[in-house]
């Protein structure tokens, strides 16, 4: 049955014949009527029957004579029933229906047909005045009823078949989508103004409703409450009970992907996360800013505020505004309610950043200030790697054209490129930066690669474990230079003091006692005595490095290292100075071991641990406890710890002890521990 308000002629009509007619009678009807009159609508009306597709879409704007007989008032018995006059009561009395047998496609359908045409029919009347105004709630109840039923195959297939059934419910979709942009244009003044935005408004609506009714229907619900969008169960009465019953299954399945996506189209924040998918952010947030302040604090909206913001930076950063796009990131990140969005927030900001790092070739300037920028935000340790090759880059070339251009030229913007470069682990910066005569500061370096690895959360990359391990173990050596400078100066008044305590601070500790041959590793050099300032007849290897020395002295040198203490050293110091050198050996010595945790296969660590405790107990620091390897030397320290605070606990002796020869204090203590 054709709905009364559908004014234009159908092809049935042009050529005489019922929706029930066969190919046949089609094709006579069609001769009837180009022998009769006017063969250019007859031909038209023709090739709409003989398309399947297009024949199947006319069919399903009219109604089914057996849902209408089922309904009250029925426009079979009662014609007028859908006459303007009535149409509101008819509509009403059909929905009541519905509510009851819900969801009954029959009668979905014959409402979906009567709000459409209702609403075409008012969108589309002609009052001399002006815009029409939008019938927006007849559109509502045709989006709300047509986006149901396009969803439910079930609907469709026993029609149409398989075949046909899905192309017939894309082609109503893609009828109403035509149609609500046609009037958007028409009736809207030309696509813009309050009208347009209100068709623009529908049009949205109808994207929410449809994919909210294909999430329902895909789960368990769909049995109960059909494929239906928030619009049409609230229009039954059923929008609280199946957000409700949402909910208490994902308290059961917590996660659940599904479930998920059924709570957020279901929500009022819907059409915003549609605005989002069709990627038109700057609406989604407007949208966001313009709910009451009590909406806001909801965690579903701030991860669909986090999900915008994300969005717009990844425009931002296609139109070539990296800035911009850093600062909607950094938004984002602080927006995610939760670590597990907080994280894919970061790891989109990281993919984005190293696409557009490596779109900026040829500006390394903007690629390296947005990988700095892109590290900060997520410790990526691949944005690390390439922000480190391109500071190597930068460093070089201008270390380069500084020496080039005289040796009054300033070499620290090169230096600190390279000291950048390797605090994100580029050993070859640390390489370049030694040529160069560059003073790695490694309390800066370990302090960024150890925010980095914190940055990294439990999954810590090998490379980045290692520079760590790295700069760790020379920043303890840095600290055993500052306590070896503070013995150097408080604890050595006189020339045997200075080199005992000198010697004793050492990294090989030993001093060999007779040169070796001028023409090897002992030469004359022009430098001046250490001590007095005279001409140094020889250099002593000591450590890594040479003690410049005149004959006296260097004779003065052997004598007092024989025997040399490090503990009369220390001791002979003031108290806040014994402190001062007290705190960089513990500093060390934490460095050293958090470094061997780091990376025990570390070239040369467990050398260097045995090395720092032989200096330990030359100190007079801690005691020899535990085995000097890389995986015993946190336990040996720590036994050495507790030793201590007993030997300062005073106690009663035992009986048995009164009559047995003392022990060492020291031994004692350290074997109470370790026992």
């Amino acid at each position: 049955m054709k709905d009364p308000l559908q004014v234009e002629e159908t092809p049935y009509e042009v050529l005489g014949i019922g929706p029930e007619a066969g190919d046949g009678e089609v094709d006579a009807a069609w001769r009837a009527a180009m022998a009769g009159g006017d063969p250019e609508r007859a031909t038209a009306a023709w090739q709409v029957l003989k398309r399947p597709l297009d024949r199947a879409i006319l069919d399903v704007l009219h109604y089914e004579d057996g849902s209408l007989g089922q309904l009250d008032p029925s426009p079979l018995d009662d014609p007028g029933s859908l006459e303007l006059a009535n149409r509101d009561v008819t509509a009403a009395a059909w929905e009541e229906h519905l509510q009851a047998r819900f969801p009954e496609l029959g009668t979905l359908h014959c409402l979906a047909v009567l709000w459409y045409w209702w609403a075409r029919r008012e969108s589309e009347a002609d009052t001399g005045d002006g815009p029409v105004p939008v019938p927006s709630e007849l559109w509502e109840g045709a989006i709300a009823c047509w986006a149901s039923l396009i969803a439910t195959e079930g609907f469709w297939v026993p029609r149409w078949g398989p075949d046909l059934a899905a192309d017939v419910g894309g082609g109503i979709e893609r009828l109403l989508r035509d149609r609500l942009d046609e009037l958007s244009r028409e009736r809207g003044g030309g696509g813009e103004g309050a009208e347009a935005e209100r068709y623009r408004a529908l049009e949205l609506a109808f994207t929410t409703e449809l994919r909210t009714a294909r999430a329902l229907g895909s789960t368990a619900f769909g049995d109960r409450f059909g494929s239906s969008g928030p619009m049409l169960l609230e229009r039954v009465g059923l929008l609280d009970t199946v957000a409700t019953e949402v909910e208490r299954a994902l308290e059961g399945a917590p996660g659940d992907p599904e479930l998920s996506l059924l709570r957020e189209v279901l929500s009022p924040y819907a059409r915003i996360s549609i605005l989002i998918e069709e990627g038109r952010v700057d609406e989604a947030l407007d949208a966001i800013d313009q709910l009451p302040e009590e909406a806001r604090e909801g965690e579903m909206l701030q991860t669909l505020h986090a999900r915008a913001l994300i969005l717009r930076g990844e425009q931002q950063a296609d139109l070539g505004d990296p800035e911009v796009a850093m600062d909607s990131w950094s938004l984002a990140i602080r927006t995610a309610p939760r670590e597990d969005e907080s994280a894919e927030a970061r790891a989109n900001v990281a993919r984005l950043t190293r696409e557009r790092a490596a779109a900026l070739s040829e500006d390394r300037e903007a690629a390296i200030a947005l990988l700095e920028r892109g590290e900060s935000l997520t410790g990526d340790p691949s944005l690390r790697s390439m922000l480190a090759e391109l500071l190597f880059e930068r460093g070089v070339e201008a270390i380069n054209a500084a020496q080039g251009a005289g040796t009054d030229a300033d070499l620290r913007p090169g230096l600190k490129d390279l000291e950048a470069a390797a605090g994100y682990g580029s050993e070859r910066a640390l390489e370049q930066a030694g040529r160069a005569g560059a003073p790695i500061d490694w309390d800066v370096v370990a302090g960024n690669l150890l925010a980095a690895e914190e940055r990294s959360g439990g999954d810590v990359p090998g490379p980045l474990r290692r520079g760590v391990a790295i700069s760790l173990v020379n920043r303890a050596g840095v600290r055993v230079g500052e306590a070896t400078d503070l013995v150097r100066r408080e604890a050595a008044p006189s020339m045997e003091n200075f080199v005992e305590a000198f010697m004793a601070l050492t990294s090989d500790f030993e001093l060999s006692g007779r040169p070796k041959k001028r023409r090897s590793r002992w030469r004359k050099g022009p430098d001046p005595c250490v001590v007095c300032g005279e001409d140094a007849g020889e250099r002593y290897p000591v450590g890594s490095g040479e003690m410049k020395l005149c004959d006296e002295h260097a004779a003065a040198l052997i004598r007092a290292v024989e025997g040399a203490s490090a503990a009369t050293a220390v001791s002979s110091l003031s108290p806040e100075a014994a402190r001062r050198v007290k705190d960089r050996i513990e500093l060390a010595e934490r460095d050293l071991t958090e470094a061997a945790r780091r990376w025990p296969d570390l070239d040369g660590i467990e050398a260097r641990l045995r090395e720092f405790y032989d200096l330990r107990v030359r100190m007079g620091l801690t005691p020899r406890t535990g085995p000097q390897t890389a995986e015993g030397f946190a336990e040996g320290a720590i036994l050495a710890g507790r030793a201590e605070r007993l030997l300062e606990a005073p106690r009663e002796p035992r009986a048995e002890e009164e009559e047995a020869a003392p022990a060492p204090p020291l031994d004692a203590a350290v074997e109470e521990v370790a026992a």
